[in-house]
C-alpha cells in the first residue's frame, strides 16, 4: 500500500465527523430560523431548559464552547428577551443565566425539532442510539487523552 493512501482525506474519521457535523448544523439552522434561533442559541436554550439557572462558566463547560462563541449567543438571546443575566448572590462577579417566561415558551415551538432531525438522518432509533454512544466514547477518550498530555 502506498504510504500516501493512509493520509487520503476520505480515510480520516476527523474529516467525516467534521463534514457530518457541518451538514447536521446546517439542517438544524434552517429549521431553527423559523423560531428565530441560531444553532448556538438553541444549544444554550437546551441547557437552560434542562436546568433553569446556570452560571456563565457552567453553560460554557456543558456545551464545550469558548466565550468567543458563547457571549454573542447570550447577548442576542438577552436582546430577544429569552434569557436574563443576573449577578450571582454566592460568587462575586459570577453571572447567573436564567430563562424568561418567553424563553420557556419557545421550548414548545422547538419541541418537534429533535424528532424532525432524527427523521432527517435516515437512521433508525437504534442506529442513532449506537452512534450517540460511540460519539460519547470518542469524546471521553479524547478528553482523557487531553488531560493526560
Amino acid at each position: 500500500m502506498d504510504e500516501f493512501q493512509l493520509i487520503h482525506l476520505n480515510k480520516h474519521v476527523c474529516f467525516a465527523l467534521y463534514t457530518a457535523s457541518h451538514a447536521f448544523t446546517q439542517v438544524y439552522s434552517e429549521k431553527l430560523s423559523g423560531v428565530g434561533l441560531s444553532y448556538e442559541q438553541y444549544l444554550v436554550m437546551m441547557v437552560l431548559w434542562q436546568e433553569q439557572h446556570q452560571t456563565l462558566h457552567g453553560v460554557a463547560d456543558r456545551l464545550n464552547l469558548g466565550m468567543d462563541i458563547l457571549l454573542p449567543a447570550l447577548k442576542s438571546l438577552e436582546n430577544a428577551k429569552l434569557i436574563e443575566r443576573l449577578p450571582s448572590n454566592q460568587n462575586d462577579g459570577a453571572m447567573i443565566i436564567t430563562l424568561t417566561s418567553l424563553g420557556n415558551q419557545i421550548q414548545y415551538k422547538t419541541s418537534q425539532l429533535q424528532h424532525e432531525m432524527a427523521c432527517e438522518t435516515g437512521l433508525t432509533d437504534l442506529e442513532l442510539i449506537e452512534l450517540r454512544g460511540k460519539l460519547d466514547k470518542l469524546l471521553d477518550n479524547l478528553k482523557t487523552r487531553a488531560t493526560h498530555s
